[in-house]
């Protein structure tokens, strides 16, 4: 009995060893299987792999190549997938420069009237006076300017193509397009520069661009960024743009008490909370100013009754006397 268990085992043998000999070595047969190495995913039929010198090691189960890490589930041949570099993260956006303070501005514009008392000069100070922006102030036409009424309307927007081709446009914000009201320094500044044009203008007229060039050709950004830059670099103030002088401009606003809504309103912004994201944090003093104003409140009261009290008490003294 033991004997017969043996021979059919050994015959067993013999036939798996010739089906091996007729399949051959490079030909294993097809089998179902899910790859060690990944997470497990829908099983797939292993093809018969191809020779390769030993010591290489499988693509489905090899290290991967230099570059690549192991997909899970595999998404590229062997699971590998190439590890692509990750892109920086777009930096903030840098807060406002610092913005000057009341003497600084006054400094800047008094010696640009002393030493200079040009267009640019003109211009700086309507900048200041009224909060406008680079594009609004460069695209600011006569015909928008109502010196009778004090204001004027901003329309347009000047911008320049890699400080190249001049563009000429509406502002991006319907709460861009709205009157300002003059300054009487702003006033004393555009009746200059109307001068300055009546007189150069053959006809004695006002049309066009309010700032110009000499030849009446626009002003370019870049030439006005660099001549703010050398005159405030004359007086030693920091090194500044011309969108600061709309940041100056703010916080002199909000350091002399303008209610935020009104500032808000001057600058054109399209809401109240673009303000406040902005120029919170010139409000410190002002939420120190609040806090006062609310412990005080109660003291005050506190007073009124107290002196209520006393002239009440008094009352009632005299009549007993």
């Amino acid at each position: 009995m033991a004997g017969g268990e043996e021979g059919g085992a050994r015959a067993q043998h013999l036939r798996r060893l010739r089906g091996l000999r007729r399949a051959g070595p490079d030909s294993p047969p097809s089998v179902t299987t899910v790859s060690p190495t990944c997470a497990p995913s829908r099983s797939t039929a292993r093809s018969p792999p191809s020779r390769r010198p030993s010591g290489v090691a499988s693509p489905s189960t090899g290290p991967c190549p230099p570059g690549a890490t192991r997909s899970t589930p595999p998404s590229a041949p062997g699971g590998c997938a190439t590890t692509r570099p990750s892109t920086p993260s777009r930096p903030s956006p840098a807060p406002p420069c610092a913005p000057a303070g009341p003497d600084q501005a006054a400094a800047f514009l008094r010696h640009n009237t002393e030493h200079y008392a040009d267009r640019l000069t003109d211009l700086f100070e309507v900048m200041l006076g009224t909060g406008m922006r680079r594009g609004g102030i460069l695209a600011l036409h006569w015909s928008d300017v109502h010196l009778m009424d004090h204001k004027l309307y901003v329309r347009w927007t000047l911008t320049a193509v890699n400080n190249g081709k001049i563009h000429l446009g509406e502002p991006k914000t319907e709460a861009s397009r709205a009157w300002i009201s003059l300054s009487p320094r702003a006033m004393a500044a555009l009746h200059h520069q109307a001068a300055l044009q009546m007189a150069a203008h053959p006809d004695g007229r006002l049309d066009g661009l309010v700032f110009t060039r000499p030849d009446g050709e626009p002003l370019r950004p870049q030439r006005v960024l660099g001549q703010l830059r050398k005159r405030t670099a004359e007086l030693d103030l920091p090194k500044i743009g011309l969108h600061d002088l709309h940041h100056t401009t703010t916080s002199i606003m909000i350091a002399a008490g303008i209610p935020l809504a009104v500032v808000s309103k001057t600058l054109r912004h399209s809401n109240l909370a673009i303000t406040v994201d902005l120029y919170g944090h010139l409000l410190k003093d002002s939420a120190d100013e609040a806090v006062k104003a609310l412990a005080s409140a109660p003291d005050r009261a506190d007073a009124e009754v107290a002196g209520q009290a006393g002239c009440s008490a008094g009352r009632r003294f005299g009549k007993a006397a």
